[in-house]
């Protein structure tokens, strides 16, 4: 298990990496954007698209990381009224909820995927397809990050400390 983690350590770095030069590139272009249409009077065509490319990318990449560090909660006010072996067994059940979500996203991106066949974002002469592949970047990252969980979770069955949406690695 220690090194299945250290693999979703390092695809974590990458992912945050990449939010954080998406987040940067779409912070300047946004500006950029402003800039030009306002005291040059020649807006740039492109950024909308890349803005909204760049956003897109930023929150499927972000989703799963979020997870993985217990970012993303669920129900925790009520669940914290549980007896302790039913917190643990919620716990487990909303992660494999999450997978099953997961799973899910993740083919619903990949036919978006096919589906969007040729057609490109003529302001950037990129496929759509290419924002849609965020959803399986998210959905593949966060079905490795829920397999982590449940199996941490199963492991320490019994403990007393074991809630956390994948937050607990």
């Amino acid at each position: 298990m220690k090194n299945y983690s250290k693999i979703l350590d390092i695809i974590q770095q990458i992912y945050k990496w990449i939010i954080i030069f998406a987040m940067a590139v779409f912070s300047v272009v946004i500006i950029a954007s402003v800039f030009w249409r306002y005291f040059l009077r020649n807006p740039i065509t492109w950024a909308e698209q890349l803005s909204r490319f760049l956003f897109v990318w930023t929150i499927m990449l972000g989703i799963p990381v979020y997870y993985r560090v217990g970012l993303a909660t669920y129900l925790d006010l009520l669940v914290e009224k549980f007896p302790t072996t039913l917190k643990q067994i919620v716990s487990i059940a909303m992660d494999i909820l999450v997978g099953f979500f997961a799973v899910y996203y993740g083919y619903s991106g990949l036919l978006y995927v096919t589906q969007s066949g040729s057609s490109i974002f003529q302001g950037l002469g990129i496929p759509s397809g290419c924002v849609y592949a965020s959803e399986l970047a998210c959905s593949a990252y966060l079905i490795l990050c829920v397999i982590e969980s449940v199996i941490k979770k199963i492991s320490r069955f019994g403990n007393t400390n074991l809630l956390g949406g994948g937050g607990d690695v």
